[in-house]
């Protein structure tokens, strides 16, 4: 039962009588040492109304020692002065290369004879609204190259071309391999961390296309072979011309194929290879196909680099 002295009750102001039904609570958890924000958090259920500074202001009134303060947001009033430069020159930094160190940043801010510390930089950074993100990898784009994916894509839109015509084909490379990023092992137990992983993976080319009719025959090839121009004219007699007769520009276009079962040796591989392009119906391969015209809308925001997909 928790006892609170009359003197304590006469010398409460208005605002904390209130919470003197409460006492029961706010007392035991004050006594095991939970801090305010605990407090206020568990009396926000009984009563909304409850504030954090009405927790605060009764136990001071109810106990003679000083409580902690509660932390407030950091503001650095020494950098006052070079905040805006500081805020500029870490966002610019970061939308020239993301991977940026503290200590490049400390460098350019030393240039400008802005001296601060590495926490404070931490502090503003996120600030900003920058987090800590994996990094993903993808393929370069060349300068030239790139002038060349704008040209096209703002073409293609301003002519608003459906590619109903069109067909797109590419080559790829599939293989049996073990790339899983994260496990979950009891502490001490190494060995449930350990992955199997083949010195020359199973591997097979291939070669399709798809367009608004649908898919073109798939070719398959060892993955020890080479594909010289011979082979290459064979593939496209025998896929791609029997297809359609009308040949027009294409882009790549095919997906990752996300092989969900257990593959262990070449037949089951092109066996899963095949089953997949199966399903690449009519309406499948339409579906890819007008999501171009979104993706090229993307390519030009970005200035021909790589996009989100």
């Amino acid at each position: 039962m928790v006892v609170i002295s009359v003197k304590s009750i006469m010398n409460m102001s208005s605002t904390t009588m209130s919470l003197v039904r409460y006492s029961n609570i706010i007392q035991p958890m004050f006594k095991e040492g939970k801090s305010i924000s605990s407090i206020h958090r568990e009396l926000q259920k009984l009563n909304s109304d409850v504030t954090y500074y009405q927790v605060r202001k009764f136990l001071q009134e109810c106990h003679s020692r000083n409580l902690p303060a509660r932390r407030k947001t950091y503001h650095p009033r020494s950098l006052a002065p070079y905040l805006s430069t500081i805020k500029e020159i870490i966002a610019d930094t970061y939308k020239a290369d993301s991977s940026a160190t503290i200590a490049f940043i400390l460098g350019r801010l030393r240039e400008r004879n802005i001296f601060v510390s590495a926490s404070q930089v931490r502090d503003i950074r996120k600030m900003l609204g920058f987090v800590r993100a994996t990094t993903k990898y993808c393929h370069m784009i060349r300068d030239v190259n790139k002038e060349k994916r704008i040209d096209f894509c703002t073409r293609m839109i301003d002519s608003k071309e459906d590619f109903a015509n069109c067909i797109f084909t590419d080559e790829s490379t599939v293989q049996v391999d073990c790339c899983v990023k994260y496990c979950y092992v009891k502490k001490g137990d190494f060995y449930s961390r350990l992955r199997s992983k083949a010195k020359h993976p199973v591997k097979l080319h291939l070669w399709g296309g798809i367009s608004m009719r649908g898919a073109t025959e798939l070719a398959i090839f060892p993955g020890e072979m080479r594909l010289n121009s011979q082979k290459y004219c064979e593939i496209l007699e025998r896929c791609f011309v029997r297809f359609n007769r009308s040949i027009y520009n294409g882009n790549f276009i095919m997906k990752c194929i996300q092989l969900r079962q257990q593959i262990k040796n070449v037949e089951q591989l092109r066996d899963a290879v095949l089953a997949f392009w199966k399903t690449l119906t009519p309406e499948v391969c339409a579906r890819y196909v007008k999501g171009i015209q979104l993706r090229m809308v993307k390519v030009v925001d970005q200035n021909g680099r790589n996009i989100e997909e």
